[in-house]
């Protein structure tokens, strides 16, 4: 809509490109859109050259295009055109797509073409029917093995398909559920290689561990991963290894780092890259770093920065932030991003340590690859859409006409002094006003995360109906120091509510502001802050909490990782320490809140189970505050930022009416 501002019907029309590659002088990467109803999301795969031109769709259809994995002759990709998921090839001179694989009911989350162009290395998890007994895989070290996975010599797996609802599922490890991704059941991660020639894929690894994506070592002579869920190691997500593969199956471990490695890239030398995790982190407090196997064994780079290594910019529309992705070797160096305050920076490592910046603050960059035009990557500010970039240079322009349409406005970027700290946040006016607006105070999830300089759809929306909207980088946020960010372990609120109320007051003061007419609200984390700041303080006239945490004794039993919450507040279990999970929930002091409070919640929610939602709506009842419960029928924990349009369109327009009724 030509109108200067957003609409809510403009969320469907932003287009999302990601997991860029190079090919040639070109680069390939997936697009994602709204499909013809409306509704759901479709990638396809597209072209750019580097160096600037016309942007050329690669993949056509309502499908599912993914992970571009180009070769000299051809571009492989993952579709879920036939048959799941499958490898599909694209050949440089052109004409329709051809399936590669015939492998049978699953997922394929990650892949490598060899040197050569022969043979593909993949992730794939396959799934089954079969029920395990539970005195049967009790008796398994580590757990169940999955399926037995089997393609035969034409290419044509022959599996077990998965039937559409369980006859049970049987767990014997803490890992049964992993928010976005459902439940386990034994499923296993394993490395398989596809003869191209033939289509013939055959199993490379094998146990209970889960393997994530892979690289091919020099000459194609041999894969390097990670390797996670060992044996012994069920109870801390924090520890993982390196393993090298051979093409005959044989599994060596590279490297057991003290912590979690994620992402791994191999160059021509042998020489492995990786992101690392600190050990026993379970909750992010800590600082991911980059790390190094050489010759002279393995080290740690990026300490002395004090910046997290990786991109951990939130914001509702590109969904980058947390997502995995590999180091760039450029010659005796490294190219990733780190995330710098708000900003989501590239940066080159030397091995020596040193660093060079190598994208400006103010604006995000992320998933880098090399061309011979140079470095280009995702690039996004606070009032731009995000699109593929050299530098600052645009090299899409995908978004240009919505952009043109609804006018973003760049949020004024604001800092605030508390107890000698600088806090960072972000202001948007109303566009349009006649009188002093009510304002929103927004509170983001962790709350070990960022709200990055990237354009957020929500403010930006609200803003243009009329609110003035604060979000906030409060202590507890990455990006700022591993001080800055580890201060509110275990005590959530105590010292972070001090910064966002800073943040309100900032934006209260200002004269298009009305400062008696303020809401607050946020997810995740930023629920569990909404119910605090609702019950502690009387400076808010509405809340809405988002897929909140209430009550932490309800996650460590529902929880996709609630097993390390006993870690994360250094006490026992409830039903062995009662008082240790009471002191720190917040449900406890829920009959303090006096104002109206919606509670909104995802059905299929494994973060923060539903119950917690449940159990809140409850207790505001027995208070007699007005409050309603609002469910949004099979979404997960990132519901707003990858949930069902009309859903995602749905939860705005509550968040919207509400304040608009009571602010």
């Amino acid at each position: 809509m030509a109108n200067g501002q957003f609409e809510l019907e403009d969320l469907g029309r932003v287009l999302v490109p990601s997991g860029p590659a190079r090919w040639g002088d070109r680069v390939v990467y997936v697009l994602r859109r709204t499909d013809k109803e409306g509704q759901r999301y479709k990638t396809s795969l597209w072209a750019v050259p580097a160096a600037g031109g016309e942007a050329v769709r690669l993949t056509a259809g309502e499908h599912a295009d993914h992970l571009p994995m180009p070769g000299d002759e051809a571009l492989y990709f993952v579709s879920d055109r036939e048959r799941g998921e499958q490898v599909w090839r694209l050949r440089r001179d052109g004409g329709e797509a051809e399936r590669v694989t015939s492998l049978g009911h699953g997922s394929i989350s990650g892949g490598a073409l060899s040197p050569d162009g022969n043979t593909l290395a993949l992730v794939f998890t396959a799934a089954s029917a079969t029920v395990v007994l539970a005195t049967e895989r009790l008796s398994r070290p580590g757990g169940d093995d999955g399926p037995a996975e089997f393609a035969g010599p034409s290419g044509e797996g022959k599996f077990e398909e998965l039937a559409s609802a369980p006859v049970a599922r049987v767990y014997a490890r803490p890992h049964t559920r992993t928010d976005g991704a459902g439940w386990e059941a034994g499923f296993v991660a394993h490395l398989w290689l596809v003869d191209i020639a033939t289509g013939t894929a055959r199993r490379l690894t094998s146990g209970p561990a889960n393997h994530g994506a892979p690289a091919w070592g020099p000459g194609g002579k041999y894969l390097v991963a990670t390797r996670t869920g060992v044996p012994g190691w069920d109870r801390d997500p924090t520890r993982n290894e390196i393993v090298r593969v051979d093409l005959d199956g044989e599994v060596s471990i590279m490297s057991r780092p003290e912590g979690y490695v994620e992402t791994l890239a191999v160059d021509p030398a042998g020489r492995v890259a990786y992101s690392h995790g600190a050990p026993g982190d379970m909750w992010g407090a800590k600082n991911p770093l980059l790390g190094v196997i050489d010759g002279s064994g393995a080290r740690l780079l990026g300490a002395d920065l004090d910046r997290p290594v990786g991109d951990l910019a939130l914001d509702d529309l590109a969904g980058l932030a947390f997502v995995p992705w590999p180091p760039l070797w450029d010659g005796d160096g490294l190219v990733v991003t780190v995330t710098d305050g708000a900003s989501a920076r590239l940066c080159r490592f030397g091995l020596d340590g040193t660093h060079r910046w190598l994208s400006a603050a103010g604006a995000c960059s992320a998933m880098p690859v090399q061309t011979p035009a140079g470095l280009v990557a995702l690039h996004g500010s606070p009032s731009q859409f995000v699109e593929l970039a050299r530098g600052e240079v645009l090299v899409t322009r995908h978004n240009e006409a919505l952009a043109t349409d609804v006018l973003p406005r760049r949020p004024e970027e604001v800092w605030v002094e508390v107890d000698g700290v600088k806090v960072q946040g972000w202001y948007l006016s109303p566009r349009r006003r006649t009188s002093p607006a009510p304002g929103i105070l927004y509170i983001h999830g962790g709350p070990h995360a960022n709200y990055g300089a990237r354009l957020f759809f929500e403010m930006q929306w609200l803003a243009d109906q009329g609110f003035a909207v604060t979000w906030t980088n409060p202590r507890g946020s990455h990006g700022f120091g591993e001080q800055y960010n580890a201060c509110v372990d275990p005590h959530w609120g105590d010292i972070d509510s001090r910064d966002q109320l800073a943040l309100v007051e900032h934006m209260a003061a200002r004269p298009e502001v009305d400062g008696e007419r303020i809401g607050v609200t946020g997810g995740s984390y930023g629920g569990f802050m909404t119910l605090y700041l609702a019950a502690h303080t009387r400076r808010f006239k509405a809340a809405v909490a988002d897929r909140g945490l209430y009550d932490w004794s309800l996650d460590a039993a529902g929880g996709d990782f609630g097993h390390a919450t006993p870690e994360l507040l250094h006490c026992d279990l409830p039903w062995r320490d009662p008082s240790g999970m009471l002191r720190y929930s917040l449900l406890r002091v829920a009959h303090q809140v006096e104002i109206p409070f919606l509670v909104m919640h995802g059905d299929l929610d494994l973060r923060c189970d539903r119950t917690q939602a449940l159990a809140l709506y409850e207790t505001l009842l027995r208070k007699g505050v007005p409050t309603a419960l609002c469910l949004f029928p099979e979404e997960n924990h990132g519901m707003s930022r990858g949930g069902r349009l009309d859903r995602r369109k749905e939860r705005m327009r509550q968040i919207e009416a509400w304040f608009r009724r009571y602010l």
